[in-house]
């Protein structure tokens, strides 16, 4: 393979749907970078998102990826944007993003940008909204929270395997707390390999959800919607019994207070953050319900 310079026409560069070899390519890259991705998330991307999961090659060999993620007409969201490190600062990145904003078309984007990407994201359209952070919960404080959820019990909630709820409740609670309506995300996510996922009901009523999903190092935690705190640490305390993966990471909007007094209280540590941008408006939610995104790659 020759050696690129800023010179070369990146912009005319083939950018194409990555093949089910390239998207295992990307995650393995996503590994390399500690993104600590989900054993899983190879598939699952491909499978929820197979046009907007992009390649960029030069010598015929692919040497970044990106995704853009079109939930509707009216939303989208960028996500796992990568390039081979010998080929970075040269503008193969930034060729990819075109191509996606090409997509994505008039529709609000969103995304979780690094720290030292804000300014780059900024000059292309980009705002800044809140923080997402990300908290972790080793094996030693997993075993104290779950003797001390022990506890409080709260008889008025009821937890339930999610296969239990029917798929369009599941899409209609979603959306509160999701910018658009992603019923074929939900079917295809919330039952991949391996994953926790339970519902909270509240007077007989749909009021919360969580899904935990196994990753190269533990687990991750994503979604957690839940109306109230309450019924947050009963999703959490009740999945973490059940999985055997530790540790956990949750991200949490900035924002949702009750969110970061649960993890404060019970002892989670925070390893990073994101600055979640968008480009345009974002359709509205309620973020206060949400307790833990879904993930960074997909929103």
């Amino acid at each position: 393979m020759s050696k690129p310079n800023r010179s070369d026409q990146h912009h005319s560069l083939p950018i194409n749907a990555m093949t089910a070899t390239e998207a295992r390519m990307a995650v393995a890259l996503a590994q390399q970078e500690g993104w600590n991705p989900g054993l899983n998330d190879a598939e699952v991307f491909l499978a929820v998102n197979q046009e907007g999961m992009l390649c960029i090659h030069f010598d015929g060999q692919p040497i970044g990826f990106s995704s853009v993620m079109r939930y509707d007409s009216r939303y989208a969201f960028f996500g796992l944007y990568m390039v081979q490190e010998e080929f970075r600062k040269l503008g193969f990145g930034m060729a990819m993003t075109q191509k996606r904003l090409e997509m994505a078309g008039k529709r609000c984007i969103g995304l979780d940008g690094v720290t030292e990407n804000v300014t780059i994201y900024s000059h292309i359209g980009f705002r800044s909204s809140y923080r997402n952070i990300r908290f972790c919960m080793p094996e030693a404080i997993v075993e104290q929270c779950l003797a001390n959820s022990q506890l409080e019990q709260h008889s008025d909630i009821t937890v339930i395997p999610l296969s239990s709820v029917s798929p369009h409740l599941l899409t209609a609670f979603d959306r509160f707390y999701f910018q658009a309506c992603r019923s074929h995300f939900l079917k295809v996510w919330c039952y991949q390999e391996d994953v926790i996922a339970l519902a909270a009901q509240y007077q007989g009523e749909l009021a919360g959800y969580i899904v935990i999903r196994p990753c190269v190092i533990g687990s991750k935690i994503g979604p957690l919607f839940a109306q109230s705190r309450a019924i947050a640490e009963s999703l959490l305390f009740t999945a973490l019994a059940l999985s055997n993966r530790p540790p956990f990471y949750l991200d949490i909007p900035e924002p949702n207070q009750n969110a970061i007094n649960l993890a404060n209280d019970n002892k989670m540590v925070i390893i990073s953050e994101v600055m979640r941008m968008y480009r345009g408006t974002p359709p509205p939610i309620n973020l206060a319900g949400v307790y833990g995104i879904t993930s960074l790659e997909m929103g």
